[in-house]
Formats: C-alpha cells, structure tokens, sequence
C-alpha cells in the first residue's frame, strides 16, 4: 500500500506560519498596550498630583506668577494625559485588529487541518478495502482450486 501524502502539505505549512507570525504580532500588540496603559496611569498621576499642588491651601498667600505656573504645570499634565489616552485609544485598536487577524489564521489552519484528518482517514478506508479484496481474492482463488 502507499503511504499517505496530503495532497495540501505546503499550504498547511503556509497556514501555520501565518498564524505564527500573527501570534507574534498580537503579543506585540499586546505588550504595546500594556505600555500604553501604564503611561496613561502614571499621566493620571502626574495630573492629580498637579492639581494638588496647585490649590493653595487655606491660608497660604502665593503670587500671581506661581500660580500662574502651577495652572501652566495642570494644563500641560492634562495634555500629555490626553496623548496618553489618544495612544492607549490606538494600541487597543492596533491590538483588536491583530486578535482579529490571529483568530482568522487559525480558522484557516483549523480548516486545513480537519480536511488532512478527513484525508487522512478516507486513505486508511480505502487500504482497509484494498486488504479486504485481496483477502476475499485469495480466499476465493482457494475454493476454486479446491474445487477443481
């Protein structure tokens, strides 16, 4: 009997190696939000702490151009949080569209990979007939010759 030999192999492999590389690609989406994330936070942080300082508390006089530079130090927070949001925005973009490009690799390898087992099992039916018939044959060929 012949070996099996999917017909398909190097398109499986293709298959395969796409999905990989988008794996790659989503961990690094991944970890580029994660990033993403915790410069939001520490912006977060740095705004608060910002405000804080800014407020005079009860009591405390304070001159004009310090106020003015602590609203200035606020302002400038509140701008690199809103870059920092605007980047997380597009990190988490980034990283849905290569789950979405990872979650399509591996239907299409999935896919192969059911049509190799289905192959697979269609070969081991047709080298079960083929033992089946050449059985039958020899059996057969015995009652003939026992026959005559």
């Amino acid at each position: 009997m012949k070996k099996f030999k999917f017909s398909l192999e190097s398109a499986l492999g293709l298959r395969t190696f796409g999905k990989k590389q988008a794996g790659i690609a989503l961990a690094q989406a991944a970890a580029q939000r994660r990033k993403t994330l915790a410069l939001v936070e520490s912006k977060e942080r740095q705004l608060h702490d910002a405000e804080e300082q800014s407020t005079p508390s009860r009591g405390e006089s304070i001159r004009v151009d310090a106020l003015l530079t602590r609203q200035a130090t606020v302002s400038y927070c509140r701008e690199q949080l809103a870059l920092a949001n605007q980047a997380d925005g597009k990190a988490i973009e980034a990283e849905a569209e290569c789950y979405r490009t990872f979650m399509a690799a591996r239907v299409d390898e999935e896919g192969l990979l059911r049509l190799k087992e289905k192959s697979k099992e269609q070969h081991q039916i047709e080298i079960l007939r083929a033992q089946e018939s050449a059985v039958d044959e020899f059996i057969n060929a015995r009652k003939r010759s026992a026959l005559l």
